[in-house]
């Protein structure tokens, strides 16, 4: 079988295993990788980091396959997690859960509160090893979390792709969570000066934020890695539309990666900001400094196999 991509995969074994029951395809599954990875031996390559690997992708065909066929008993496990490190922010955005109109018109009121080390341990110590994407956030700041780089680096053992969203209106290690090896972070700024910035970003510190961009990127160069790729999210609304230039402009002053220029949900019902019209959305990738392609990208070791 020539292997040039997942669904092709997927689409082989689904054929042969048509007619067989759940069990049936996984025999086939499990025969797939046992083939490749024999391959992989035979090439004198990574075994540990290889089954490692083989062990998320064998996971991802048998829920596709479970998922096409509308199983309601699963043998998979989930492949793309998501943890709050923080349940708390400093920020009183329109339309959030922590905001105060949202508290008093819908709740509830969620109790602020930190992930712990030993929680998390037991959460990636179930799931890790199947899955391959980690999302460290959801309704939280996750900066606020002095532990959020170490559950990074404990999910980059599990061969994990990690991604963040931060406001950046908090004082973090950067050094620290670019040495995480942390792979991906969104940098939610939705304005090019303090005015426009604080409209929807009430309660936060345009030039603390500012400066954090900028130490992230400085800790990127001064470790040696492209990683984390910086993603500037830009939530288009009619008092920040006109900034569209000007962000693309900072963008490459700062030395992100790209701006992503987004509609937001609507927040009528608790602001008087009105979303963007007659604007398109669309992503600007920043030009990459030749300094910055010689930045290194991280390999990872396997710790959680005899775990």
């Amino acid at each position: 079988m020539e292997m040039t991509g997942l669904n092709d995969w997927f689409n082989d074994l689904r054929d042969k295993a048509y007619g067989t029951d759940i069990y049936g395809y996984v025999r086939y599954v499990d025969e797939m990788v046992a083939n490749v990875l024999q391959t992989i031996i035979k090439g004198g390559y990574d075994e540990l980091y290889f089954k490692a690997l083989l062990l998320k992708v064998a996971n991802l065909l048998i829920a596709k396959y479970q998922y096409e066929q509308r199983h309601d008993l699963l043998i998979s496990f989930p492949y793309f997690l998501v943890i709050d490190p923080a349940n708390g922010c400093p920020l009183h955005c329109p339309g959030c859960l922590h905001n105060r109109t949202f508290k008093e018109k819908i709740g509830p009121d969620w109790q602020a509160g930190f992930l712990s080390e030993k929680i998390f341990g037991t959460f990636i110590k179930n799931f890790g090893a199947y899955a391959s994407h980690l999302q460290l956030f959801n309704w939280g700041e996750p900066l606020l979390n002095k532990l959020t780089p170490l559950f990074i680096s404990q999910a980059k053992s599990y061969l994990l792709h990690t991604s963040l969203s931060s406001n950046l209106s908090v004082k973090f290690d950067a050094e620290a969570l670019v040495m995480s090896g942390l792979d991906h972070m969104i940098l939610s700024i939705d304005g090019s000066n303090r005015d426009s910035y604080e409209q929807y970003r009430r309660g936060g510190d345009y030039d603390l934020v500012i400066e954090n961009v900028r130490r992230v990127v400085e800790a990127k160069k001064k470790c040696n890695l492209s990683t984390p790729w910086l993603t500037w999210q830009f939530l288009l609304f009619e008092h920040n539309k006109h900034e569209v230039e000007a962000v693309k402009k900072m963008a490459c002053e700062l030395g992100v990666n790209e701006v992503n220029f987004a509609r937001p949900y609507d927040v009528i019902w608790d602001s008087d900001l009105q979303i963007a019209r007659d604007v398109k959305e669309e992503t600007f990738i920043v030009p990459e400094p030749e300094a910055d392609r010689r930045l290194l990208k991280r390999k990872y070791q396997v710790h959680f196999w005899n775990s």
